[in-house]
């Protein structure tokens, strides 16, 4: 092997692992905010969080060569439809810049690095090797909450954090890998059901769902026997979650998701009709235009958390739901537009990606897109930005496969055919 080649592959390794591990860095924001939190200076868990992200990136710029024309296309389009919205934002400015930086600093970047990362089979080997890292800080992070008496039903940041490490524990267990990842299974949703809302327990059973129907024919046997018990499960489902309830209680543990289970008020009681209404109600009086990037915040404050006497809740005062912040910031038509390639690439890249792709891809659905069906913003979600770059890399990949497939079809035709005609 020339000395060039060796070079060219020592090259090619030590940028798969830079990307893997920004994927495990990724997943580590959540605890690594809650902790520089603590020093309680304002902002600082963005603003520290972003930094590490972008010195990382300068440091090994040597990887992020040769953007891709949608990256840039993002960026601008993005700056340009913040701008603009700059006119609405007269008496909230520091809003604005806080929009811009996170979009520009703290979530874009990662869209770039989700289209960077191809190598999955390493990657997930990574993760899910790295995953005692993850359940490590959530751990500390769950152990400092209770220490101080502030854990407390319905904490989105910590049953958040706890996913990924339920996410890829599962996707190991189902790999047949190492059996630690039991431990981290029952820690991680021992959170989600206890401590968290509904979102990570949807998001995670979202995942499970998906999993079993695109790996069927790679694990069909464990497939079958997990669709059995969990058809015994759902016919036996509020005695179940019932003998659940009351375990828990024995032991002075509540579980409001569990509850609204058994009391049938998991769909109800979210608090967001009212920012729903808000959202329709600006998307009928702006169908074409929408209101701006974060705009129908200021509307969704003044009209709906003002009113309640809420003061302090502008940085939520979104739709929780990704498809309709689109609409609403965008119009109707660019909004659903937008929808659309989303749902498009997301399906391409979960359902005709190969093995390894397809299962990196579905691990950031769960981790990054699932929670924007229910709760926070696409534009404080670094996750929905590095699953959509993944998603368009492989979905990409996979449209420019068929093409070069069937252009070169095309070609033995009219080869054949001059033979023939000769």
């Amino acid at each position: 092997m020339s000395k060039k080649k060796k070079c060219e592959m020592v090259y090619e390794e030590s940028k798969d692992v830079f990307f893997a591990k920004m994927s495990l860095i990724l997943l580590l924001i959540n605890p690594f905010q809650y902790f520089i939190g603590l020093l309680g200076i304002r902002y600082i868990e963005v603003i520290s969080s972003s930094a590490l992200i972008i010195l990382m990136l300068i440091k090994n710029r040597k990887y992020l060569n040769n953007f891709s024309i949608d990256s840039v296309s993002l960026y601008l389009f993005f700056s340009l439809a913040v701008m603009i919205s700059g006119f609405s934002y007269q008496d909230y400015l520091i809003n604005w810049i806080g929009i811009i930086y996170f979009l520009l600093f703290s979530t874009l970047p990662w869209y770039v690095l989700g289209r960077k990362t191809i190598n999955y089979k390493s990657t997930i080997s990574y993760l899910t090797s790295h995953n005692f890292v993850i359940f490590l800080f959530v751990g500390l992070m769950y152990l400092h909450k209770s220490f101080l008496g502030i854990v407390k039903v319905g904490d989105m940041g910590l049953s958040y954090a706890a996913l990924p490490i339920a996410i890829l524990s599962t996707y190991a267990l189902f790999s047949g890998k190492k059996k630690m990842q039991l431990i981290y299974l029952f820690f991680s949703l021992f959170i989600i059901v206890t401590v968290g809302s509904r979102g990570p327990l949807l998001a995670y059973l979202a995942y499970v769902i998906i999993y079993m129907l695109i790996n069927f024919k790679k694990h069909y046997i464990l497939v079958t026997i997990v669709t059995v018990l969990g058809s015994v499960f759902y016919f036996n489902f509020y005695k179940a979650i019932s003998y659940i309830v009351n375990f828990l209680a024995k032991k002075d543990i509540y579980s409001r998701t569990l509850y609204k289970i058994l009391d049938g008020t998991i769909t109800s009681g979210t608090g967001r009709d009212s920012l729903f209404e808000e959202s329709i109600y600006l998307i009928r009086n702006n169908p074409f235009t929408g209101v701006g990037i974060g705009v129908e915040r200021i509307h969704i404050f003044e009209n709906v958390y003002s009113a309640m006497g809420r003061s302090q809740m502008l940085s939520s005062s979104y739709p929780h739901n990704l498809f309709i912040e689109l609409i609403v910031q965008f119009g109707v038509v660019i909004g659903l537009l937008i929808s659309a390639i989303i749902l498009v690439i997301t399906i391409k890249a979960i359902f005709t990606g190969d093995s390894y792709s397809k299962n990196f891809a579905l691990i950031f659905f769960g981790i990054g897109f699932m929670q924007l069906m229910v709760s926070s913003s696409y534009l404080l979600s670094p996750y929905f930005f590095y699953f959509i770059g993944i998603a368009w890399t492989i979905a990409a990949k996979r449209s420019k496969r068929k093409y070069c497939v069937t252009q070169e079809k095309r070609r033995q035709i009219h080869e054949n055919c001059n033979n023939t005609n000769g």
